[in-house]
């Protein structure tokens, strides 16, 4: 036999039904577009920051709109021969920092590593981070400075040698030649520490 309810409990259960319904039927209308397709939620585009560029870029990469409209999008770049135009076309990278990597790739003589890049203030890591996942270095056109004949105004202007330490160079030199002393590199490396001499190394020859 059928359970009997009271008043009370008809009551109480024929609103949650039509409560249902209604729930239903709003979530019917809600989850509909325009067109009268069922809206689904698409799959989230693979963000620029972590595509990772394909082994062949002859199959082209799709980039998100809101590049396309900003007229940026990534390509594979190398460091030392990319223009400022094109860096500025990079995700990221507008007239400030463009000016900012040619600038101090023009003080360096040359990149060696990008994560050189870390040492330009306007730079980040997130940015550092995109562009060696498109871009490389060729160090074969690094721009060295000559310890024999180099001035203390040339070596002072790389960022990796300060007036003092190019006084001591010179001075060095001064003395190797009263000497007449051999000056090779390797004669600069107690005017650095392991640190400074590790990264300024690269460029003397």
């Amino acid at each position: 036999m059928f359970k009997k309810y009271t008043r009370g409990q008809e009551i109480v259960i024929t609103v949650l039904s039509v409560l249902t319904v209604i729930t239903l039927v709003v979530c019917s209308v809600w989850g509909k577009n325009n067109d009268g397709f069922y809206a689904q939620i698409e799959e989230a585009k693979p963000s620029i920051d972590s595509v990772v560029p394909m082994d062949s870029f002859s199959e082209g990469v799709k980039y998100q709109d809101r590049y396309k409209q900003k007229g940026k999008e990534c390509f594979r770049f190398e460091l030392n021969s990319i223009t400022k135009e094109e860096l500025m076309k990079f995700p990221g990278i507008a007239n400030g920092r463009a000016s900012a990597i040619v600038g101090y790739r023009e003080r360096l003589g040359g990149y060696y590593s990008m994560e050189q890049l870390l040492e330009i203030k306007c730079m980040n890591d997130t940015l550092v981070e995109k562009m060696k996942m498109w871009g490389w270095v060729s160090s074969d056109s690094i721009e060295k400075i000559d310890v024999k004949t180099a001035n203390v105004g040339r070596m002072k202007f790389h960022p990796y040698i300060n007036f003092y330490q190019a006084k001591s160079i010179d001075s060095a030199r001064w003395v190797c030649r009263k000497r007449c002393w051999s000056f090779e590199v390797d004669s600069c490396r107690r005017v650095f520490t392991e640190e400074e001499w590790k990264k300024v190394r690269v460029y003397l020859k």
